[in-house]
């Protein structure tokens, strides 16, 4: 699930109109369920915003989310984010660990303890 939010606004008075905005802070958050286990991500940022044409001006009081993502968010801005952020639920589900022996030359086979739980991805947690 990917969700957007508008966060603030940033906004100016201009000699025609209270509370100009001049940027918008927005977040986009995804979760996924892999395995049982839930990974999120996490993008934000402020994005300036241009000048709005008079005709096209909206009161601040007036304003809808909607409307404000529109003035900043095109589809190829949008499927950048969402990738980034996914990029992240992924990496966060699929980090690989890997056993390697120590550094100061006791090999890894040598001392080989017993487990006392063994995990199994999809079956919960047994004792060994």
């Amino acid at each position: 699930m990917i969700k957007w939010t508008i966060t603030h606004m940033d906004t100016v008075p201009s000699t025609q109109v209270d509370n100009l905005v001049v940027s918008v802070g927005w977040r986009c958050e995804a979760e996924q369920e892999i395995d049982g286990v839930t990974y999120g991500g996490l993008w934000q940022d402020n994005t300036s915003i241009a000048t709005i044409p008079a005709a096209e001006f909206t009161p601040y009081e007036e304003l809808k989310p909607d409307q404000v993502f529109a003035w900043f968010m095109s589809d190829e801005f949008r499927a950048d984010i969402e990738a980034r952020v996914m990029l992240q639920v992924l990496a966060k589900a699929t980090v690989v660990v890997r056993r390697l022996g120590v550094p100061w030359g006791i090999s890894a086979q040598s001392i080989e303890p017993e487990p006392i739980l063994t995990v199994e991805s999809n079956q919960g947690v047994a004792a060994a």
